[in-house]
């Protein structure tokens, strides 16, 4: 604990809040796309309902998860780390070979 959380003007104890918000990552990393496993365990190899056509606000809105779950990592269970390390890896790579359509000058 960093001292930075007052109960009185959280309404809340810190170990409440820090559980909500952990619970609270977990829902939003289940949700993605690359996680749907419903939490019986991770997804094997031949899931095939991965969204490649989400948005870039969809990125927008995995980063802030992300940053949530670095934030923190010490407290989730193994189980949600795998699924945040797996929200990184699939946004890092899906915008790899997208051409900007507002560019100036698109390169083929």
């Amino acid at each position: 604990m960093t001292g930075t959380h007052s109960d009185t003007i959280a309404g809340k104890a810190y170990t409440q809040v820090r559980d909500a918000a952990v619970r609270l990552l977990r829902e939003c990393v289940d949700q993605h796309s690359v996680n749907r496993c419903g939490w019986v365990g991770l997804p094997d190899s031949t899931q095939t309902n991965i969204d490649v056509t989400a948005s870039w606000q969809a990125a927008l809105n995995a980063s802030l998860v992300v940053a949530a779950g670095w934030l923190l990592w010490n407290v989730p269970t193994p189980e949600t780390k795998v699924c945040v390390q797996r929200m990184v890896e699939w946004e890092a790579e899906r915008f790899l070979d997208y051409r900007a359509p507002y560019w100036k000058t698109l390169q083929k």
